[in-house]
């Protein structure tokens, strides 16, 4: 994704680092060079119920990559 977005803003959260107000704060943020910022959310969810923010990400026009052991009901 980065190859192909290479100006895109990268943010990558796991379990430790994961600070969902700043998430949050991301999914209606605007980049100063580009207009998409890359999400990386690392099993964040045995810390947080991402189901909670899925429709957030969902119109966002930013890149949210989960890995998770299950995808969100109605992700897709």
């Amino acid at each position: 994704m980065l190859l192909k977005k290479p100006d895109a803003l990268y943010f990558y959260f796991d379990d430790r680092s994961f600070e969902p107000e700043f998430v949050k704060g991301l999914f209606q943020s605007v980049g100063l060079f580009s207009e998409q910022h890359i999400v990386v959310l690392d099993r964040v969810s045995a810390v947080f119920d991402i189901e909670t923010i899925v429709e957030d990400m969902s119109i966002s026009s930013h890149i949210f990559i989960l890995f998770k052991e299950t995808v969100p009901r109605g992700f897709f």
